[in-house]
């Protein structure tokens, strides 16, 4: 049996793989507002898993919103590691 196909559905690296015939400077903007986004969720996710730890019943509401804001910081590093990436390949 052959393995399925990669799809990739992050919609700002198809924006990357789409775009190199593109804008540098434009793209680098989608990818800071992205970022800025990205930072923002994990800050908000932060907030109310700290929230949830004042309450025992809320304990795996928790750990989902602490998943939630190490994935959107993840998220973020990504980000700047792809600009540092797409400028060193000017």
């Amino acid at each position: 049996m052959e393995p399925d196909p990669v799809v990739l559905k992050h919609s700002h690296i198809l924006r990357v793989w789409a775009a190199h015939n593109g804008d540098m400077g434009r793209l680098r903007g989608e990818l800071l507002a992205y970022r800025q986004v990205a930072e923002e969720r994990a800050d908000a996710a932060a907030a109310h898993a700290q929230a949830a730890a004042r309450e025992a019943a809320w304990r795996f509401s928790g750990v989902a919103l602490e998943w939630s804001e190490r994935f959107y910081r993840d998220e973020a590093a990504r980000i700047d590691w792809l600009i540092d990436r797409l400028e060193g390949e000017r």
